[in-house]
This record gives structure tokens, C-alpha cells and sequence, in this order.
């Protein structure tokens, strides 16, 4: 099997044993394959655990909604910030949220390219699903977007497959991350991701993202006066860093 390619080939394995090393009692052995005939199902088992991952791995590469997520997250920017603040637990939340998703995602996909194969052919299932997984969705960059238009990257660091008693894939769990380095939105290239960023910093657009930035911005112990709020369009600015003194505080007003 091959889950670039989705190729499944069938071999036939012999070994041979032609005897003991003098002395140590070790054995040789001679292994031979050869090309064979598959079994119809076993091949539509593989083939099809392959196409399901594949599937459910272009799903993931063209994004997530936060709303498809059951978590309530206004911005891409309240995930940014010190890991002992809000954003920790923000990051937090979000990545369970997005486990759960991926985990139904992806017993939806299997069940509707292959079913719920018994006796031995679920145990190649397993093998199958295992595999493909960790070839094809392993570091796979996840892009969540935002109500606001911000959105995030979130990265799967690791892949756990285990079938469950009826040939579902509820055993399947992922260890996924965010990467607060990549938010970003209209007009926001990148999002402070501390609080010497914010030297400097200038952002005109959406009030509702200048109040996400304001509440960053508050996370970092920065000042923001007057505080975002009551326009459709507003203006954050920042003292510029000086050195050998404490940061300044940054501004926000109307366009």
C-alpha cells in the first residue's frame, strides 16, 4: 500500500530456514516474495482506508470556520499572548475543540468510503488508517478563520489511531497546537506577540479587531487610552520603543 499513490499490491512472503550458524546456534534464513492475487474485499478495505484519509486531509487544508468548532472565540487575536492569561486558556480550548472536530471528521470519512468492515478486515482497517494518517496528516497546518476575517494556524503534532470494538475509528485522537505567531487579519500582516512588538505598532481598520488588539495590548500590563469602541473604523497607535525606559502606552481613535 502505498498512501501517496493509493496503489495496494499483494505479496506472498516465504521464509526458509537453511541453517545454524557453527558455534552460536544462530539460524539463517533465506526470504523470498512474489507478486500474488489479492483478496477483492481486503483490497477494497485498503484502498478505500486510504481514500478516506486522503479525503479527510484535503478537508483539513482548506480550513475550519470557527463556528463549526464548539467553541465560542470572537477573534484569532484572543489567542495570542502570555500562556498564563486568557489566551493560554483560549489556545487551550481550541485545541481540544478542533481534536473533537477532526475525530468526527474523520469516522464521517471512513464510514462513507468504507463502512464498518468485520472480523479480520477491521484490523487491516486499523493498520491501513494508522498508517496513512501519520504519512499524509502529520505536521498538516490547519487554518481556523474568524467572524472578523483574522484567522490562525493550528499544526498536528502527533497522530494516534485505535479502532474501537465496531470497526469505528473512535480510538483516533490528535495532538494539535497553535502557532500564535501566525494570526493575522485584513490589514493586520501579524498580530503582536509581545509586548516589545507593540513599539511602534499602527493598525487602521475594523473597531472589532483595534478592540481585540486593545484587550492584547492589556494583556502585555500596555495602557490603551481611550479604549477601542463606537465606531465602525479606528485608528490604534503606539509609542515608538525608547531605550533604557519602560514601554509607553498606545492610543486608539476614531478615523
Amino acid at each position: 500500500m502505498n498512501p501517496m499513490t493509493n496503489v495496494v499490491r499483494f505479496f506472498v512472503v516465504t521464509r526458509e530456514f537453511i541453517g545454524e550458524t557453527v558455534g552460536f546456534g544462530d539460524g539463517f534464513w533465506s526470504t523470498t516474495t512474489s507478486p500474488a492475487a489479492g483478496d477483492p474485499e481486503r483490497e477494497r478495505v485498503i484502498s478505500g482506508g486510504v481514500s478516506a484519509v486522503q479525503n479527510f486531509v484535503a478537508q483539513l487544508a482548506q480550513g475550519v470556520f470557527i463556528s463549526e468548532l464548539s467553541i465560542d472565540l470572537p477573534s484569532a487575536i484572543d489567542l495570542v499572548g502570555p500562556e498564563d492569561s486568557s489566551a493560554g486558556l483560549a489556545r487551550t480550548g481550541l485545541n481540544n475543540s478542533l481534536r473533537d472536530f477532526m475525530r468526527v471528521a474523520l469516522s464521517n470519512t471512513i464510514n462513507d468510503f468504507v463502512g464498518a468492515p468485520a472480523g479480520s478486515l477491521r484490523d487491516v482497517l486499523q493498520v491501513v488508517v494508522d498508517i496513512a494518517l501519520k504519512v499524509l496528516a502529520f505536521g498538516q497546518q490547519v487554518t481556523i478563520e474568524f467572524d472578523d476575517g483574522t484567522k490562525i494556524r493550528v499544526i498536528v503534532k502527533e497522530i494516534l489511531a485505535e479502532m474501537d470494538g465496531q470497526g469505528g475509528i473512535e480510538g483516533v485522537d490528535f495532538v494539535v497546537e497553535v502557532d500564535a505567531k501566525s494570526a493575522q487579519g485584513p490589514g493586520l500582516p501579524g498580530v503582536p506577540s509581545g509586548p516589545g512588538q507593540f513599539g511602534g505598532f499602527t493598525f487602521e481598520g475594523d473597531s472589532r479587531i483595534v478592540d481585540r488588539l486593545t484587550e492584547l495590548a492589556n494583556r502585555y500590563g500596555i495602557p490603551v487610552t481611550p479604549p477601542g469602541g463606537g465606531s465602525t473604523c479606528t485608528i490604534m497607535e503606539c509609542d515608538p520603543p525608547q531605550p533604557n525606559a519602560a514601554f509607553g502606552e498606545c492610543r486608539v481613535t476614531p478615523c
